[in-house]
């Protein structure tokens, strides 16, 4: 597991933290793996979210294996699989993924992605096919014990549920060289007490807009990504030729505009910080068999800088069904 961090303030006024980071496979991939952070101690108040008739203390929000379900009329009635792990020492489904499916940045969106795929990761976390290529980030390692503990029935439940969602945008991508100064917190960055800029470099930071609403799991926060200047058009030539030969494109697999093909997912608005850590993990091989291993020689000799452009294009991309 992750140990805990303190920041360190490097001269360009960047805070990165001290330990954590020593399985990261490409150290310039560190800014996509954010640990933790030092959450602060919280009582008995009781919380509240605008538009929602729950009120919920901090410790009933991060009850793991049950949701908070802010807002139950935004979605159709879910099974009790999604909202609810029978082992109280489990994560239940839409506690990570959200009662939406859309997900967070240290996740994954799963709303709409094909049925048989879904059955097919947890599948692939159960017996090890995949990994991460930081194997210490603990989002991996916590889908690693649910994938081990759901029951079969759950687990279809839960998949019949969230293939039928419809798919949002995972964040509003703006291409920068100077952003506000962050650290890491929930997985996920937040603003640096004290404010200030920093430069961005050759990092993709995909933070929320309300810091407090998201680490009460509200689904209804959005979220901005901020990739490199020129990131989106070197992206958009990387997706249409790509590989020694140029002969990888990324339609070719994922469909039209993106949009996923049979059990294949669709990578149109997904999160950028999420594609970069699987592109990642299937260029080292802690993603392989099956279908991974179509992806292993199209990731085998991407940059981080390759990586970060395909993310931020395909990030940018129209969410829309599959033809």
């Amino acid at each position: 597991m992750r140990q805990m961090w303190r920041p360190l303030l490097l001269g360009a006024g960047l805070l990165l933290p001290v330990t954590g980071f020593a399985s990261v496979a490409d150290r310039a991939l560190e800014w996509a793996f954010p640990p933790p952070g030092e959450q602060p101690v919280r009582g008995t108040e009781v919380h509240s979210l605008p538009g929602s008739a729950l009120q919920l203390t901090w410790a009933q929000v991060h009850t793991r294996s049950h949701v908070p379900d802010w807002y139950p009329a935004g979605h159709p009635a879910a099974p009790e699989a999604v909202l609810v792990n029978r082992d109280a020492k489990e994560y239940a489904c839409g506690y990570c993924h959200l009662a939406t499916g859309q997900g967070r940045p240290e996740n994954a969106g799963i709303a709409g992605l094909p049925r048989a795929y879904i059955l097919e990761q947890v599948a692939a976390f159960r017996d090890g096919t995949r990994g991460g290529a930081d194997p210490d980030f603990y989002p991996v390692e916590a889908m690693r014990g649910v994938a081990h503990a759901v029951r079969e029935d759950d687990l279809a439940a839960a998949a019949d549920y969230f293939s039928a969602l419809p798919r949002t945008p995972a964040a509003k991508v703006i291409e920068a060289s100077t952003i506000r100064r962050v650290i890491g917190t929930g997985f996920s960055y937040a603003p640096a007490p004290g404010g200030g800029t920093e430069p961005l470099g050759q990092r993709i930071i995909e933070m929320p807009e309300d810091v407090e609403r998201f680490e009460l799991r509200d689904p209804t926060v959005r979220y901005t990504a901020w990739v490199p200047k020129g990131s989106i058009a070197r992206g958009q030539r990387l997706a249409a030729r790509w590989g020694p030969s140029g002969a990888y494109a990324c339609a070719g697999c994922h469909g039209t505009g993106y949009r996923g093909a049979g059990a294949v997912p669709p990578l149109a608005g997904k999160s950028p910080t999420g594609i970069v850590r699987q592109l990642a993990a299937f260029r080292i091989g802690a993603r392989h068999g099956g279908q991974a291993d179509l992806m292993r020689p199209v990731a085998a000799e991407m940059t981080a800088g390759d990586m970060i452009a395909l993310a931020a294009f395909l990030a940018a991309q129209p969410v829309s069904a599959a033809p």
